[in-house]
């Protein structure tokens, strides 16, 4: 069996690769090559976000957190919504992004090799 080690450290490398893999996760369900609810599975939860937060994320970012995990409930109760609240929530990502200050390089690598 394989693993991935990933050692991200520091809040805002830690905002930096959770807001990225959001906007990973985003594209995946909107080109259908994620469903939603497999996304929720690995990543946008309750259970993730309380594991952030003991971590250093910060409040806007666990807001933009919990807008994710809100998209089921949308697409079920009011599905003519789901397009333009993921576009909400994915712009909302980007402008975060742009908030922090970019990282110096070189960096430390996010992957580790154990």
């Amino acid at each position: 069996m394989s693993n991935l080690f990933l050692k991200i450290t520091g809040k805002q490398e830690i905002e930096r690769f959770m807001a990225l893999l959001c906007l990973g996760l985003i594209e995946a369900i909107k080109t259908n090559a994620l469903s939603l609810p497999a996304a929720s599975h690995c990543l946008i939860s309750p259970y993730s976000i309380q594991v952030l937060k003991e971590k250093g994320m910060g409040e806007e970012l666990e807001s933009l957190l919990h807008l994710l995990c809100e998209l089921e409930a949308v697409k079920r109760i009011i599905p003519d919504k789901f397009n333009s609240s993921i576009e909400d929530v994915e712009n909302k990502l980007k402008l975060f992004l742009d908030t922090l200050t970019p990282p110096s390089l070189p960096q430390e690598y996010w992957i580790e090799d154990k």
